[in-house]
């Protein structure tokens, strides 16, 4: 009896390890359930899900049978529950209570990735049921959290895009998708990129905005490597998911529209001998035809590509995509022969605009930006006593500065203020014409100038919007410690905004002390830090800790 006992035992546990893991290993590692919990699915995708769930829950409920631990019983399977019903709900409304009430058992015990699920499926479930109170009060908590797992993050971002379109905020409403695409490139998110744009297509209040996510991964793709007439048949297929249908055809307003209609009829028209083709189009781009230099360049790398761009830009009229994206598609040929300046008087026009190629062509100026430059120190003259940065040695353009003070800014942040990198500041900030108003900012706070900073983070922060760098200067500069508490919630040690926590806790714990806070509970505070990283964030900050507690 004893024996049986103990089989149903580890039955039943091995059956509910087996239902968490086939749970997690699906949702962060594939597009299904992200897409049917914020994407734009099909009928046959919510239903897949719909029958993978279903079979995930009766195989939770049957496990409950039988002995499970104590954890297993009172964390593991009203976890688990939620988890199902948090999904299920976003194709049957009807769950989201269920979720709420699985999850209602849990307070603060939860961590890792459990803790990032269980805020986002709170929050989405308060969004569902109206109440907005709750909602408001899991994204605080979730942003509180030291690890928040992309798949999640997608959904808060995803509620901040469809409150900006409700205002009627487009440019804010694309400014956050495309910022939030961008971290989705590493090989561990690529699986989001494709939901993440299904649902901004899905929350657009326009056919024209509703396309731009697809047409942005449609070049990405393309960049990447894939070949264009591959994307354009995956981009009809994205757009047919739309409920209103969108017209594929040349006469088409929208001009990707329009040009992806174009790109069809060539690849079909083209197929079967896209030599004599050619030759045939480069004939019309001589006699002055823009459209058919461009038809030409659309069939990617060929003999004719140097002359039809040199075509295209004298007979621009009947051309379909904008002349910037064909400087910048020129731009990267100029990048691949090494004609970098050439290259950067293509970009640097169109980055001083507020037009679509934008952010693709300042992107790029710091790719080549940093082509030219990678050591810092050979833009500098020096000073024959003590070889501190006196002059640049050339004129740079804009971009090149900005690429230079990012260079000095981090060697800042990861050395300390040491002459040499201030000295090098000093340099650069008297160059600093058309350049980023954060980077600036960043700069002067870095040599003590808040005066200076405070303006330019007011002006980066009115441009877009609240960034850690930009909340944590300003509060620096202003002593907020409201601001700054903020920033120590929203950063990690262990990441990319390393420098930010490290900063913001000590600020935090510096005006503390200056309030005539209890000494005690500063020391208990380092010691916590130190169990994170033993030196503090490293030489600089583990000296500034020491004083603060000495």
């Amino acid at each position: 009896m004893m024996v049986l006992a103990t089989i149903l035992l580890c039955a039943s546990s091995q059956q509910l390890d087996a239902v968490k893991e086939k749970l997690f290993t699906q949702w962060t590692t594939t597009s299904s359930i992200p897409n049917v919990t914020f994407g734009l699915p099909n009928e046959n995708e919510i239903s897949a899900v719909e029958k993978q769930i279903e079979l995930l829950r009766q195989n939770i409920e049957f496990s409950t049978a039988g002995e499970l631990t104590y954890t297993q019983r009172q964390i593991d399977v009203p976890f688990l529950l939620g988890m199902v019903d948090g999904i299920t709900m976003e194709f049957d409304s009807s769950f989201a209570q269920k979720c709420v009430d699985h999850l209602s058992v849990f307070g603060d015990e939860l961590g890792g990735i459990a803790a990032s699920r269980l805020w986002r499926m709170r929050h989405r479930a308060s969004v569902i049921l109206g109440d907005e109170k709750s909602a408001n009060r899991a994204r605080d908590e979730f942003r509180s959290l030291e690890h928040q797992h992309p798949v999640d993050v997608a959904v808060f971002k995803l509620f901040d895009i469809e409150q900006e379109f409700k205002v009627g905020n487009v440019e804010r409403a694309r400014a956050i998708y495309d910022k939030q695409a961008l971290e989705y490139v590493s090989k561990n998110t690529q699986f989001l990129r494709i939901p993440f744009a299904h649902a901004y297509a899905r929350l657009a209040t326009t056919h024209f905005e509703a396309v731009h996510g697809w047409f942005s991964l449609a070049d990405w793709l393309v960049d990447y490597g894939y070949e264009q007439s591959v994307v354009d048949e995956q981009l009809v297929r994205w757009i047919s998911r739309l409920n209103t249908p969108i017209v594929i055809a040349k006469e088409n307003e929208d001009p990707r529209i329009a040009s992806l209609a174009t790109r069809l009829e060539i690849t079909s028209a083209l197929s079967d001998n896209i030599e004599v083709a050619l030759e045939q189009l480069m004939v019309l781009a001589r006699a002055g035809d823009g459209r058919a230099a461009e038809r030409v360049l659309e069939q990617g790398d060929s003999k004719y590509e140097k002359e039809a761009l040199s075509l295209l830009f004298t007979y621009p009229e009947r051309v379909r995509a904008s002349l910037d994206y064909w400087q910048l598609y020129a731009a990267r040929i100029d990048y691949k022969n090494h004609e970098l300046e050439q290259a950067l008087e293509r970009l640097i026009p169109i980055s001083n605009t507020n037009g679509e190629y934008k952010t693709k062509a300042l992107d790029f100026i710091e790719i080549i930006s940093g082509s030219e430059f990678t050591n810092l120190e050979h833009a500098f003259g020096t000073t024959s006593v003590d070889e501190l940065p006196e002059e640049l040695l050339e004129q740079y353009p804009p971009q090149v500065i900005q690429d230079l003070l990012t260079q000095c800014i981090h060697l800042c942040h990861s050395e300390n203020i040491t002459k040499w990198n201030a000295a090098a500041l000093a340099v650069l900030l008297k160059h600093s014409r058309d350049v980023n108003p954060s980077v600036l900012a960043e700069g002067h706070r870095l040599l003590g100038n808040c005066d200076k900073a405070i303006p330019l983070f007011k002006k980066a922060i009115e441009r877009n919007g609240d960034t850690v760098q930009t909340t944590a200067g300003l509060a620096d500069c202003t002593g907020d410690r409201e601001a700054m508490g903020r920033v120590v919630s929203s950063t990690s040690f262990d990441e990319a905004s390393s420098y930010w926590f490290w900063l913001s806790n000590l600020r935090v714990l510096q005006w503390y002390i200056d309030d005539g806070g209890n000494a005690t509970e500063v020391v208990a505070k380092v010691n916590r830090l130190r169990k994170k990283d033993a030196s503090l964030g490293g030489e600089f900050f583990l000296s500034e800790f020491n004083s603060v507690l000495y």
